[in-house]
């Protein structure tokens, strides 16, 4: 039964060798080809893991570099709100200290506007004049003053308790973090994933392709993460308050993630609200601190009206040229009230009336007390 090669030839026995051989031959060529296809989608599914895990590191880190810059603006407009009345204030220090030098120096020089045969009530109305520009303009400095220091005391309030710069914290930084071996805890569908075949089997349910109902996760975690820098946290307030009542209870952290609307209008921002809830704190002194200015102005404005008339008047003997100076102090007078008072048509024209009449009486009172004095001391 030998062939000429020493091969058996029909023989059961030989038939049932080769085909143990075939069989296992088949077996080491499916298993080989298992272990590269498995090595293969092994190493492209870690690939794939630190690629998006790495995108999505810095994803997070974007975000906090995002939230740090939006803090850095609402804290820029703390400083922009202040800085309003500061600016202001400043000017009015200024414009008041002017004023109060200048009538210092025609309290110091009344004697000269006014001649011994001037009226006494004149020099009345003149030193009564003085006297009331000098302490409104020194109550305008003070309360300006005030103004001023208790704007810059509840701005910086505001800065370090309220607007402080979302700094990542050790968690944060931890949680962000990933590694290599992490990938070994996914699950073993997620290890030897098929690329196309199983490409929408790890999205979670809900996702972008579920329709617009459903809403990505991650576009929740960003509308929470938006909304949460939108507005200052409000465990700002909470120490706040804890800051100014020591013995309180300690505030309760919020809420991350909120749903709420990250594109509110300027005026309803929480840090803007804050900021106008504590402006009351200083608007008062800053109202009357420019009442105040406009009525020291007022009386300057009165003392240099006497002042023109006794020169023109007594001295020089012009009375057009005093009309005229009554009628342009009448005018400044008006103006100023137009300028700084918010009042409707019918007041704004009693008060412009009164204004204009006070120069213009002034003028005639004295222009007749002129004519008295020297009817009466000349000979005829």
């Amino acid at each position: 039964f030998r062939t000429h090669s020493g091969g058996l030839l029909n023989h059961p026995r030989g038939a049932g060798v080769g085909r143990r051989r075939a069989l296992l031959r088949s077996m080491v060529f499916f298993l080989t080809a298992a272990a590269v296809v498995g090595t293969g989608l092994y190493s492209y599914n870690r690939k794939g893991y630190l690629f998006d895990k790495t995108l999505e590191q810095e994803r997070q880190f974007q975000d906090q570099d995002m939230r740090v810059e939006q803090y850095q603006l609402y804290r820029e407009d703390i400083r922009d709100l202040v800085e309003l009345t500061v600016g202001k204030m400043d000017v009015y220090l200024v414009v008041a200290t002017l004023l109060i030098d200048r009538l210092v120096v025609m309290v110091c020089k009344q004697s000269r506007a006014f001649p011994v045969w001037s009226p006494d009530w004149a020099v009345t109305l003149n030193s009564l004049s003085l006297a009331s520009g000098i302490c409104y303009l020194l109550l305008a400095f003070w309360l300006a003053m005030y103004a001023s220091v208790s704007a810059q005391f509840h701005g910086t309030r505001l800065l370090l308790h309220f607007i402080r710069l979302p700094c990542a914290t050790r968690e944060q930084l931890e949680a962000a973090a990933r590694r290599g071996v992490d990938f070994e805890d996914e699950p073993g569908a997620s290890l030897l994933r098929v690329p196309i075949l199983q490409a929408n089997a790890n999205r979670p349910v809900g996702s972008d392709v579920d329709g617009p109902a459903g809403g990505s996760a991650g576009s929740r975690e960003e509308a929470g993460s938006g909304a949460a820098a939108a507005a200052p946290a409000q465990d700002g307030q909470q120490q706040d308050r804890a800051a100014a009542a020591p013995a309180a209870a300690p505030a309760a952290p919020a809420h991350e993630g909120q749903p709420q609307d990250v594109l509110l209008p300027t005026a309803l921002l929480e840090h803007i609200r804050e900021c106008r809830r504590r402006q009351t704190n200083w608007q008062a002194y800053d109202a009357y601190a420019r009442v105040s200015l406009f009525v020291g102005t007022c009386s300057l404005l009165y003392c240099c009206l006497y002042w023109s008339l006794g020169q023109l008047l007594q001295v020089d003997r012009l009375p057009m040229c005093a009309w005229s100076v009554a009628a342009i102090f009448s005018a400044i007078q008006v103006a100023l009230t137009r300028l700084d008072l918010k009042l409707n048509v019918r007041y704004s024209w009693r008060i412009a009336c009164l204004l204009a009449s006070t120069p213009l009486m002034t003028t005639a009172g004295m222009l007749l007390h002129r004519d008295m004095w020297f009817s009466n001391t000349v000979p005829s």
